[in-house]
């Protein structure tokens, strides 16, 4: 009888360890969680993150929370802050593990060559949840070009570098900045140092051209051309006369310009105002910024579009020449125009 008595409390012991395993199992490896993210915050650890797990129905009842408190005490696991994204079918412990490697989810924001601070702005609204007014305030701030270790300029405007990135969702408004800014003095540093043009002109003021640049060429073998052209007018003393700073200067963005447009009093607006605008009025791609810095040598004063759907312009080196191009630029602008009714 004692020898029966034994050997049933030793099967009962081994069913219940063999039951609490295979729960065990069944919580920490087999678990599926029904939310899609998790964020780890400063200061976070397993202990914190019971209540969560709770609230979503992760640990159940008092014996998952024995078994949760027994598994953080034999694996204590160390979390690194961000937002994750849960994979499918992940357990508990493959979901520490996967945090503890700072896996953390990334977002791709693609920012478009040419694109204004504020469309800038809009765009990690938009995909990151960021402050519009505090992303511009940071922006136009000119103790920003400081902070941020360009050491030049008015504001940030055309520092903020177009490319593809991939953020946390947890990046802040300074985050995002700081990168494209870091992004934009690596590039500059790399190729101005043999530029001809620095001996002329600081670097802001080519930048400032590169902006005005990158709005007026479609066609990236015309950028250099187009470089050289504004720096032959402005060392002529000419007006720019670059429709782009019309639109900068009068916020019209989508219109066609007016001729009230090109009198409006601005600073920006170079058909009235001799020189460079005061700050880019744009944030121009790499293309632009390197023709800007290394123009075409050419003897043109003048471009016009050519409207033929080529992207291309009519270039010219005097006025007459360039009024025959205009011509036949407003004609191709026409005949489009009357295929686009009949289409």
């Amino acid at each position: 009888m004692k020898k029966i008595r034994i050997f049933l409390l030793f099967s009962g012991l081994v069913l219940i360890f063999v039951f609490l395993y295979n729960y065990y199992n069944t919580l920490f490896y087999k678990k599926k969680f029904n939310f899609s993210t998790i964020k780890i915050k400063e200061g976070d650890n397993a202990h914190k993150l019971k209540a969560f797990f709770i609230n979503h129905g992760v640990l159940r009842n008092n014996l998952d929370l024995y078994l949760y408190k027994v598994y953080i005490k034999i694996n204590p696991p160390i979390l690194k802050t961000g937002v994750y994204e849960i994979p499918q079918n992940i357990t508990i412990d493959s979901l520490f593990k996967y945090i503890e490697r700072g896996k953390v989810k990334l977002i791709k924001v693609t920012i478009p060559e040419g694109a204004r601070s504020e469309e800038i702005a809009y765009i990690f609204k938009k995909k990151l949840g960021l402050s519009y007014n505090k992303f511009m305030k940071i922006v136009l701030d000119s103790n920003s070009v400081y902070k941020f270790k360009i050491g030049f300029g008015k504001n940030l405007r055309g520092f903020l570098m177009p490319e593809t990135y991939y953020f946390p969702l947890d990046a802040t408004e300074e985050d995002v900045i700081k990168k494209m800014t870091q992004e934009f003095v690596k590039y500059v540093n790399k190729i101005s140092k043999n530029s001809p043009m620095i001996k002329k002109y600081s670097i802001y003021d080519i930048i400032i051209l590169a902006s005005i640049i990158e709005k007026e060429a479609v066609v990236d073998k015309e950028r250099p051309i187009i470089a050289g052209v504004f720096y032959n007018r402005l060392k002529k003393g000419m007006l720019l006369q670059a429709d782009p700073t019309v639109r900068f200067a009068t916020g019209n963005f989508k219109k066609p310009i007016t001729k009230k447009d090109l009198r409006f009093n601005s600073p920006y607006n170079t058909y009235v105002t001799k020189g460079l605008p005061p700050t880019p009025i744009c944030n121009p791609g790499k293309k632009s910024i390197y023709a800007a810095f290394y123009p075409a040598k050419v003897d043109y004063l003048f471009f016009v579009a050519k409207f033929d759907g080529s992207g291309e312009h009519f270039f010219s080196k005097s006025n007459k020449e360039h009024n025959k191009y205009r011509i036949i630029a407003k004609r191709n602008l026409d005949s489009l125009r009357i295929h686009k009714i009949h289409r």
